[in-house]
């Protein structure tokens, strides 16, 4: 596998109370050897980009100190995030134009004890975690089957 990465990162602290958080990754991948487990020969993935590895990932994250009274505090946070497009293990694009993901929450603290809630892909973002392309006698591409990532959703931590 050949790797070729890079990341900025950067923090702020404003105000005391505001605090953001920014990211750029980029991450190149290709397989140096190797074949996929498909028919008697398989196909050759030498190469080419590891499936299912986003090419870039950019980051913003803001959290806010919504109140604070001794060991008390209760903070608002949000986390927005995108992943550029992929491949599937056949090379086929994935997420063509990338896709964002939003999460919203809170967290309240007491000394030593958090407790985090919130909404996982706010914005109900469709995209693909998974897809299996197949290919007809004929070499053309045929429907597939696909994985979609989770809608939104609660957490917490």
């Amino acid at each position: 596998m050949v790797l070729y990465s890079i990341e900025f990162s950067a923090r702020q602290d404003l105000f005391s109370i505001l605090n953001l958080q920014e990211s750029f990754s980029y991450l190149y991948s290709n397989v140096l050897k190797g074949r996929a487990k498909d028919g008697k020969d398989g196909i050759l993935e030498e190469n080419k980009p590891i499936p299912y590895v986003p090419l870039m990932k950019i980051t913003l994250n803001a959290d806010v100190e919504a109140f604070s009274m001794g060991k008390h505090s209760l903070h608002v946070w949000s986390n927005n995030s995108y992943y550029g497009n992929s491949v599937d293990n056949r090379q086929i694009d994935m997420n063509k134009n990338g896709y964002f993901l939003n999460d919203l929450g809170i967290t309240y603290t007491y000394g030593d004890f958090n407790l985090s809630c919130g909404v996982r892909n706010v914005f109900d973002s469709f995209y693909i975690v998974y897809q299996d392309t197949k290919f007809g006698a004929d070499g053309k591409l045929q429907p597939g089957s696909y994985l979609a990532g989770e809608g939104k959703g609660k957490y917490s931590f």
